[in-house]
């Protein structure tokens, strides 16, 4: 074998109501490790990486001062361009670019599924039956998600609620 990577993606709230998203990359010739702190709306309010082994060493390690660039940057649709121009191209690295948009895919899911357990709570508190929880957390999900990466997928590229799609389609 030539190669093996992994990466390991992480995510939590902080009592601020921020989100913790960390990307970790391991290969034969690299440690990268990718830090951001994102408020409830998407902005990228501090950003830390480090190098604990690169192929060139110091050299590649002067691409991780790019990675202050990335504080004030809103995740948002064309947030990848803006990643790629930050902290990539001739002065950045392109593995670092790759961790800080694996972070930064990292929010959605994150914030959704606070926001899913803060809507199940609420509904098992009203009485709402389980088998209506999950399609109502469903249906939450499909709304953030569209709003935010829209067309990135199947689900987020239709205008209906994939709940109403599937019960149409006996899949349900």
């Amino acid at each position: 074998m030539l190669l093996s990577r992994t990466k390991i993606i992480t995510g939590k709230e902080l009592n601020n109501g921020c989100f913790l998203l960390n990307a970790h990359m391991k290969d034969d010739e690299h440690i990268l490790d990718v830090q951001l702190v994102v408020s409830t709306d998407g902005q990228v309010v501090s950003a830390y990486a480090t190098v604990g082994k690169a192929p060139y060493g110091k050299l590649c390690s002067q691409a991780i001062r790019n990675v202050d660039k990335l504080v004030g940057l809103k995740v948002r649709h064309g947030s990848a361009r803006e990643v790629t121009e930050l902290v990539g191209g001739s002065t950045g690295c392109t593995h670092l670019v790759e961790l800080v948009l694996e972070a930064l895919r990292g929010f959605i899911p994150v914030m959704g599924l606070r926001e899913a357990k803060r809507l199940e709570q609420s509904l098992r508190e009203a009485g709402v039956p389980e088998t209506e929880i999950r399609l109502k957390v469903m249906d939450m999900l499909w709304e953030m998600g569209k709003e935010v990466i829209p067309g990135s997928c199947l689900v987020y590229s239709q205008n209906e609620s994939p709940v109403l799609r599937l019960r149409k389609e006996e899949l349900l």
